[in-house]
């Protein structure tokens, strides 16, 4: 949900960690970037252990911890777990002494039974994580390396937002999203896709072949529309590569693209073309240009090649 929100809001960024699963979840959709490193039922303790060897694979910028509810859970105390978020900051500046922390802060989980000597003491000691977690990131915070809170608990209501007390379900899934997201975004900047025509093209017995496109954002699949030069049955090319180029031919024009693959194209009935062109739900290639163009067989142009102006684009976030 954070991710695909981000997106929508015009921010692309990349998850690293080393699991794609989604836990308690159903089998994620492929439209979103999947990697991340939350390790479902793991103490605050376990995490640390592990945290130098995650942050060398991954080398965040940026990591969202929550942490220490599972400490509680099992009975390993309010102290015990603030110590180790503790470590997992000290351990995530070890690498990356610049890394901004977003220090989760958890909602009061809900059960039927309040007034029972061992709920309300696990309710106590949530209360208590809550209050030692504002007080680490007030100790931890640094210009260079800030660790900021995000208030999970607001506007959640355990009791409706929970499947059994503790674990979101959808509604609450997505509020958890929201609030995480309100404090994310103002520390990215935006990354827009892009799709620009450069170059001249060439023409054929209908004009220069048209080529346009939708917006290449990550996760989704746009559409290229290959415009007919002929006004009737043909074939031709895409060509695709991820530099341009400017180089004359002998068709009475330029090679626009610096080739990595070619597609065949068949215009059976003078019609136009739309392809469907996947862009994957990876956010490493947010900033990713690549640059296409279109050749077509045209008898009627000056040298039988029709070609398209070459277009670019810039795999990013919806505007």
């Amino acid at each position: 949900m954070l991710w695909l929100d981000l997106v929508d809001d015009g921010l692309c960024i990349d998850y690293v960690g080393s699991l794609v699963d989604t836990g308690l979840d159903e089998v994620p959709e492929d439209d979103f970037d999947p990697q991340h490193e939350g390790h479902g039922g793991w103490t605050a303790d376990e995490l640390a252990g592990s945290i130098i060897g995650w942050t060398t694979a991954a080398d965040p910028d940026i990591v969202l911890l929550l942490a220490g509810a599972n400490d509680i859970i099992q009975g390993d105390g309010v102290a015990n777990a603030v110590f180790d978020v503790g470590l997992m900051i000290d351990g995530l500046r070890m690498l990356n002494p610049e890394v901004t922390v977003l220090l989760g802060r958890y909602f009061t989980p809900y059960t039927p039974f309040p007034d029972d000597p061992l709920f309300a003491a696990v309710l106590a000691e949530f209360a208590a994580l809550d209050d030692e977690l504002l007080l680490l990131a007030a100790t931890k915070t640094a210009p260079s390396s800030p660790v900021i809170t995000v208030d999970l608990g607001a506007g959640f209501d355990a009791e409706f937002d929970t499947f059994d007390g503790v674990h979101p379900n959808a509604v609450g899934e997505q509020k958890i999203a929201d609030a995480w997201r309100a404090v994310l975004s103002p520390l990215l900047a935006p990354t827009p896709a892009g799709a620009t025509s450069y170059g001249a093209g060439v023409p054929g017995i209908h004009g220069v072949p048209v080529l346009t496109s939708e917006l290449p954002v990550v996760g989704a699949t746009p559409t290229l529309t290959i415009g007919n030069a002929t006004g009737g049955a043909t074939t031709g090319y895409l060509l695709f590569g991820f530099a341009p180029a400017s180089v004359p031919k002998g068709w009475g024009g330029e090679l626009l693209v610096t080739p990595f693959g070619v597609v065949d194209l068949v215009f059976p009935d003078g019609d136009d073309l739309v392809l469907p062109v996947p862009v994957p739900a990876e956010g490493a290639f947010c900033g990713l240009a690549a640059y296409f163009q279109v050749v077509e067989f045209d008898a009627g142009a000056v040298a039988g090649v029709a070609a398209s102006a070459g277009l670019e684009w810039v795999l990013g976030a919806a505007r």
